[in-house]
């Protein structure tokens, strides 16, 4: 029987991230235009306006101060706020796939395995 040994471990990082300032700041952006786009029906109490947000709240509901992300662009866009990634073809190995391959290879060249 072959033993198995785990002799290296791989870690995926997203290429970008993202700070709670910079989240903060698209935030309160969209929630600005989202007043203004409906002041009448927030004054007749058709609805509420939307409360901006601050740092020091992400961190107490969360404890993150950053988050590595893998689009950067669309998540601080306050028309967005969402990552923006191209669509793939079924021929193509998913992020996620993407993601494990990064890991594992990181993981073999650590065991020095290639």
């Amino acid at each position: 029987m072959t033993k198995v040994v785990i002799s290296g471990t791989g870690v995926f990082t997203p290429p970008y991230s993202v700070s709670n300032e910079e989240l903060v700041d698209s935030f309160n952006a969209y929630v600005r235009k989202h007043n203004e786009e409906n002041a009448a029906a927030i004054e007749r109490g058709e609805m509420e306006a939307l409360a901006e947000s601050n740092v020091e709240f992400i961190v107490k509901a969360s404890g993150i101060e950053s988050r590595y992300v893998m689009n950067k662009s669309g998540i601080v866009d306050p028309d967005i706020m969402a990552p923006r990634l191209r669509q793939r073809t079924n021929e193509e190995p998913s992020i996620l796939a993407e993601m494990a391959v990064d890991a594992a290879k990181k993981a073999m060249a650590r065991a020095n395995k290639t």
